[in-house]
Protein backbone atom coordinates (compact mmCIF):
# COMPACT_ATOMS: atom_id res chain seq x y z
CA UNK A 1 0.00 0.00 0.00
CA UNK A 2 1.19 3.51 -0.87
CA UNK A 3 -0.18 6.69 0.70
CA UNK A 4 0.74 10.18 -0.57
CA UNK A 5 0.35 13.04 1.87
CA UNK A 6 -1.45 16.14 0.62
CA UNK A 7 0.01 19.43 1.89
CA UNK A 8 0.51 23.08 1.00
CA UNK A 9 -1.48 25.12 -1.49
CA UNK A 10 -3.05 24.04 -4.77
CA UNK A 11 0.17 24.11 -6.80
CA UNK A 12 1.95 21.76 -4.42
CA UNK A 13 -1.16 19.61 -4.07
CA UNK A 14 -1.16 19.07 -7.83
CA UNK A 15 2.45 17.85 -7.85
CA UNK A 16 1.53 15.42 -5.05
CA UNK A 17 -1.52 14.34 -7.01
CA UNK A 18 0.68 13.72 -10.05
CA UNK A 19 2.88 11.44 -7.94
CA UNK A 20 -0.25 9.64 -6.70
CA UNK A 21 -1.31 9.04 -10.33
CA UNK A 22 2.20 7.85 -11.20
CA UNK A 23 2.17 5.26 -8.39
CA UNK A 24 -1.26 4.11 -9.55
CA UNK A 25 0.03 3.80 -13.10
CA UNK A 26 2.91 1.65 -11.84
CA UNK A 27 0.36 -0.76 -10.37
CA UNK A 28 0.55 0.12 -6.69
CA UNK A 29 -2.51 0.28 -4.44
CA UNK A 30 -2.37 4.02 -3.75
CA UNK A 31 -4.34 6.46 -1.62
CA UNK A 32 -4.21 10.16 -0.78
CA UNK A 33 -3.91 11.33 2.82
CA UNK A 34 -6.09 14.42 2.55
CA UNK A 35 -6.64 14.90 6.29
CA UNK A 36 -3.38 14.89 8.30
CA UNK A 37 -2.14 18.35 7.29
CA UNK A 38 -5.53 20.04 7.11
CA UNK A 39 -7.58 18.85 10.06
CA UNK A 40 -6.10 21.38 12.52
CA UNK A 41 -6.81 24.34 10.21
CA UNK A 42 -3.17 25.52 10.13
CA UNK A 43 -2.65 24.88 6.42
CA UNK A 44 -4.62 25.96 3.38
CA UNK A 45 -7.58 23.77 2.50
CA UNK A 46 -7.57 20.68 0.34
CA UNK A 47 -8.46 22.09 -3.07
CA UNK A 48 -8.23 18.92 -5.16
CA UNK A 49 -11.86 18.23 -4.37
CA UNK A 50 -12.78 21.66 -5.80
CA UNK A 51 -11.15 21.13 -9.21
CA UNK A 52 -12.66 17.76 -10.06
CA UNK A 53 -9.63 15.61 -9.22
CA UNK A 54 -10.59 11.98 -8.63
CA UNK A 55 -8.64 10.02 -6.03
CA UNK A 56 -9.04 7.35 -3.35
CA UNK A 57 -8.80 8.88 0.15
CA UNK A 58 -6.73 7.01 2.71
CA UNK A 59 -8.38 5.65 5.84
CA UNK A 60 -7.10 7.11 9.09
CA UNK A 61 -6.19 3.71 10.54
CA UNK A 62 -4.03 2.97 7.46
CA UNK A 63 -2.31 6.35 7.85
CA UNK A 64 -1.58 5.61 11.52
CA UNK A 65 -0.33 2.11 10.65
CA UNK A 66 2.10 3.21 7.94
CA UNK A 67 3.36 6.13 10.04
CA UNK A 68 3.45 3.91 13.15
CA UNK A 69 1.49 6.42 15.19
CA UNK A 70 -1.23 4.23 16.64
CA UNK A 71 -2.05 5.25 20.21
CA UNK A 72 -2.83 1.76 21.49
CA UNK A 73 -0.99 0.92 24.73
CA UNK A 74 0.81 -2.05 23.16
CA UNK A 75 2.12 0.13 20.31
CA UNK A 76 3.23 2.89 22.67
CA UNK A 77 5.20 0.38 24.76
CA UNK A 78 6.69 -1.34 21.69
CA UNK A 79 7.87 2.01 20.22
CA UNK A 80 9.45 2.99 23.54
CA UNK A 81 11.34 -0.31 23.74
CA UNK A 82 12.08 -1.15 20.09
CA UNK A 83 11.70 2.17 18.30
CA UNK A 84 9.44 3.13 15.41
CA UNK A 85 8.75 0.86 12.46
CA UNK A 86 7.19 3.49 10.25
CA UNK A 87 7.50 3.31 6.48
CA UNK A 88 7.63 7.05 5.84
CA UNK A 89 9.21 7.82 2.50
CA UNK A 90 10.39 11.08 1.03
CA UNK A 91 10.85 12.49 -2.44
CA UNK A 92 13.62 10.55 -4.19
CA UNK A 93 13.37 7.43 -2.00
CA UNK A 94 13.01 3.97 -3.49
CA UNK A 95 9.47 2.59 -3.71
CA UNK A 96 8.95 -0.29 -1.28
CA UNK A 97 6.01 -2.61 -0.62
CA UNK A 98 4.44 -0.10 1.79
CA UNK A 99 5.15 3.60 1.87
CA UNK A 100 3.81 6.83 3.33
CA UNK A 101 5.07 9.57 1.02
CA UNK A 102 5.79 13.23 1.77
CA UNK A 103 7.30 15.71 -0.68
CA UNK A 104 6.56 18.05 -3.59
CA UNK A 105 8.02 16.36 -6.72
CA UNK A 106 8.23 19.72 -8.51
CA UNK A 107 9.06 18.51 -12.00
CA UNK A 108 7.27 17.27 -15.11
CA UNK A 109 10.07 14.71 -15.50
CA UNK A 110 8.71 11.18 -15.30
CA UNK A 111 5.07 12.24 -15.65
CA UNK A 112 4.84 11.74 -19.42
CA UNK A 113 2.93 8.48 -18.93
CA UNK A 114 0.24 10.15 -16.83
CA UNK A 115 -0.16 13.44 -18.71
CA UNK A 116 -3.51 12.35 -20.16
CA UNK A 117 -4.78 11.27 -16.72
CA UNK A 118 -3.71 14.61 -15.23
CA UNK A 119 -5.45 16.65 -17.89
CA UNK A 120 -8.62 14.58 -17.61
CA UNK A 121 -8.75 14.92 -13.82
CA UNK A 122 -7.67 18.54 -13.33
CA UNK A 123 -10.44 20.91 -14.42
CA UNK A 124 -11.91 18.01 -16.40
CA UNK A 125 -15.48 16.74 -16.73
CA UNK A 126 -15.91 16.48 -12.95
CA UNK A 127 -15.07 20.18 -12.47
CA UNK A 128 -18.25 22.17 -11.84
CA UNK A 129 -17.91 25.85 -11.06
CA UNK A 130 -19.51 29.12 -12.13
CA UNK A 131 -16.20 30.28 -13.63
CA UNK A 132 -16.65 27.80 -16.50
CA UNK A 133 -19.64 29.84 -17.69
CA UNK A 134 -18.24 33.29 -16.93
CA UNK A 135 -17.95 36.20 -19.34
CA UNK A 136 -14.26 36.60 -18.55
CA UNK A 137 -13.59 33.00 -19.59
CA UNK A 138 -15.27 33.71 -22.93
CA UNK A 139 -13.24 36.90 -23.36
CA UNK A 140 -10.01 35.05 -22.64
CA UNK A 141 -10.79 32.23 -25.06
CA UNK A 142 -11.92 34.61 -27.80
CA UNK A 143 -8.92 36.95 -27.68
CA UNK A 144 -5.17 36.71 -28.22
CA UNK A 145 -4.79 36.31 -24.49
CA UNK A 146 -1.61 36.13 -22.42
CA UNK A 147 -2.05 35.06 -18.80
CA UNK A 148 0.45 36.78 -16.50
CA UNK A 149 1.00 35.74 -12.89
CA UNK A 150 2.66 38.20 -10.49
CA UNK A 151 3.15 36.85 -6.99
CA UNK A 152 3.80 39.41 -4.29
CA UNK A 153 2.40 39.27 -0.74
CA UNK A 154 4.16 36.40 1.03
CA UNK A 155 7.04 36.46 -1.49
CA UNK A 156 8.01 39.95 -0.28
CA UNK A 157 8.41 38.85 3.34
CA UNK A 158 12.01 39.34 4.59
CA UNK A 159 11.97 35.79 5.97
CA UNK A 160 11.77 34.24 2.47
CA UNK A 161 13.70 36.76 0.36
CA UNK A 162 16.80 34.54 0.41
CA UNK A 163 14.75 31.78 -1.24
CA UNK A 164 12.26 33.52 -3.56
CA UNK A 165 13.41 37.13 -3.82
CA UNK A 166 15.05 38.91 -6.75
CA UNK A 167 13.90 36.39 -9.36
CA UNK A 168 10.73 37.68 -11.00
CA UNK A 169 11.89 41.29 -11.02
CA UNK A 170 10.39 44.30 -12.77
CA UNK A 171 12.96 43.77 -15.55
CA UNK A 172 11.86 40.15 -15.88
CA UNK A 173 8.26 41.20 -16.50
CA UNK A 174 9.23 44.14 -18.74
CA UNK A 175 11.21 41.84 -21.04
CA UNK A 176 8.53 39.14 -20.99
CA UNK A 177 5.72 41.55 -21.87
CA UNK A 178 7.77 43.16 -24.65
CA UNK A 179 8.58 39.73 -26.09
CA UNK A 180 4.88 38.82 -26.19
CA UNK A 181 3.88 42.18 -27.69
CA UNK A 182 6.48 41.77 -30.44
CA UNK A 183 5.64 38.12 -31.13
CA UNK A 184 1.85 38.47 -30.89
CA UNK A 185 0.79 41.99 -31.94
CA UNK A 186 -2.57 42.94 -30.48
CA UNK A 187 -2.35 40.51 -27.59
CA UNK A 188 -4.18 41.25 -24.33
CA UNK A 189 -2.51 40.60 -20.97
CA UNK A 190 -4.70 39.19 -18.21
CA UNK A 191 -2.74 39.73 -15.00
CA UNK A 192 -3.43 37.52 -11.99
CA UNK A 193 -1.90 38.55 -8.67
CA UNK A 194 -2.32 38.40 -4.92
CA UNK A 195 -1.72 42.18 -4.96
CA UNK A 196 -4.10 43.55 -7.64
CA UNK A 197 -3.91 47.12 -6.31
CA UNK A 198 -0.16 47.21 -6.91
CA UNK A 199 -0.67 45.78 -10.40
CA UNK A 200 -3.23 48.46 -11.24
CA UNK A 201 -0.79 51.18 -10.16
CA UNK A 202 2.13 49.76 -12.14
CA UNK A 203 0.49 48.29 -15.25
CA UNK A 204 -2.14 50.86 -16.15
CA UNK A 205 -1.96 50.42 -19.94
CA UNK A 206 -4.58 49.69 -22.56
CA UNK A 207 -3.59 46.09 -23.31
CA UNK A 208 -3.74 44.96 -19.65
CA UNK A 209 -6.72 43.54 -17.76
CA UNK A 210 -6.19 43.17 -14.01
CA UNK A 211 -8.05 40.15 -12.66
CA UNK A 212 -9.83 40.60 -9.34
CA UNK A 213 -12.43 38.93 -7.19
CA UNK A 214 -11.00 35.48 -6.47
CA UNK A 215 -9.86 35.19 -2.85
CA UNK A 216 -7.51 32.45 -1.62
CA UNK A 217 -10.40 30.06 -1.11
CA UNK A 218 -11.33 30.42 -4.79
CA UNK A 219 -7.78 30.77 -6.12
CA UNK A 220 -8.29 27.67 -8.25
CA UNK A 221 -10.43 29.85 -10.52
CA UNK A 222 -7.36 31.96 -11.34
CA UNK A 223 -5.41 28.83 -12.25
CA UNK A 224 -8.30 27.65 -14.43
CA UNK A 225 -8.48 30.99 -16.25
CA UNK A 226 -4.70 31.13 -16.70
CA UNK A 227 -4.86 27.71 -18.34
CA UNK A 228 -7.43 29.05 -20.82
CA UNK A 229 -5.14 31.82 -22.08
CA UNK A 230 -3.35 31.34 -25.40
CA UNK A 231 0.07 32.03 -23.83
CA UNK A 232 1.52 32.52 -20.35
CA UNK A 233 4.09 34.49 -18.38
CA UNK A 234 4.61 32.66 -15.11
CA UNK A 235 6.16 33.48 -11.75
CA UNK A 236 8.43 31.21 -9.69
CA UNK A 237 5.41 29.63 -8.07
CA UNK A 238 4.05 26.10 -8.36
CA UNK A 239 0.56 27.59 -8.70
CA UNK A 240 1.79 29.63 -11.65
CA UNK A 241 3.64 26.65 -13.18
CA UNK A 242 0.43 24.64 -13.35
CA UNK A 243 -1.44 27.53 -14.96
CA UNK A 244 1.05 27.34 -17.84
CA UNK A 245 1.39 23.56 -17.97
CA UNK A 246 -2.38 22.97 -18.06
CA UNK A 247 -2.71 25.32 -21.04
CA UNK A 248 -3.71 23.01 -23.90
CA UNK A 249 -2.95 25.42 -26.76
CA UNK A 250 -0.57 23.38 -28.99
CA UNK A 251 1.14 26.60 -30.09
CA UNK A 252 1.43 28.14 -26.64
CA UNK A 253 4.43 30.19 -25.63
CA UNK A 254 5.25 30.08 -21.92
CA UNK A 255 7.83 32.45 -20.43
CA UNK A 256 9.30 31.60 -17.03
CA UNK A 257 12.14 32.79 -14.79
CA UNK A 258 15.60 31.33 -15.45
CA UNK A 259 15.96 30.65 -11.71
CA UNK A 260 13.16 28.88 -9.87
CA UNK A 261 14.34 29.43 -6.31
CA UNK A 262 17.72 30.14 -4.72
CA UNK A 263 18.41 26.49 -3.93
CA UNK A 264 20.20 23.82 -5.92
CA UNK A 265 18.28 21.16 -7.79
CA UNK A 266 15.00 23.00 -8.26
CA UNK A 267 15.42 23.90 -11.96
CA UNK A 268 14.28 20.34 -12.77
CA UNK A 269 10.83 21.88 -12.73
CA UNK A 270 11.34 22.84 -16.39
CA UNK A 271 12.30 19.38 -17.62
CA UNK A 272 9.86 18.14 -20.28
CA UNK A 273 8.16 21.57 -20.22
CA UNK A 274 9.25 23.87 -23.06
CA UNK A 275 9.64 27.28 -21.42
CA UNK A 276 11.31 30.47 -22.69
CA UNK A 277 13.49 31.48 -19.74
CA UNK A 278 14.33 35.04 -18.72
CA UNK A 279 16.89 36.16 -16.12
CA UNK A 280 16.19 38.63 -13.28
CA UNK A 281 18.08 41.19 -15.39
CA UNK A 282 15.58 40.72 -18.23
CA UNK A 283 17.90 38.77 -20.53
CA UNK A 284 16.74 35.73 -22.47
CA UNK A 285 18.45 32.40 -21.82
CA UNK A 286 16.65 30.72 -24.72
CA UNK A 287 14.06 31.83 -27.27
CA UNK A 288 11.53 30.18 -29.54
Amino acid sequence: MQIVQLSGGLGNQLFQYAYYLKLNKLGYETYMDDISRYKDGKERNNQLCLIGADYAPARENDILRLRDRDRKIADLIRRRICGSRDVERHEGDEITEDGYWTGYWQSAEGYSGIERDLRENVFGERFEDEVTYSDIKQRIENSLSVGVHIRRGDYLSPEVQHVYGGICTDKYYESALKYMRDKYPGCIFYIFSNDPDWVKENYAVDDVVVMEGNDEEHGYRDMYLMSKCKHNIIANSSFSWWGGWLNTNPDKCVIGPSIWIHREGFNKIYEEFNVVRVTPEGEFVNER
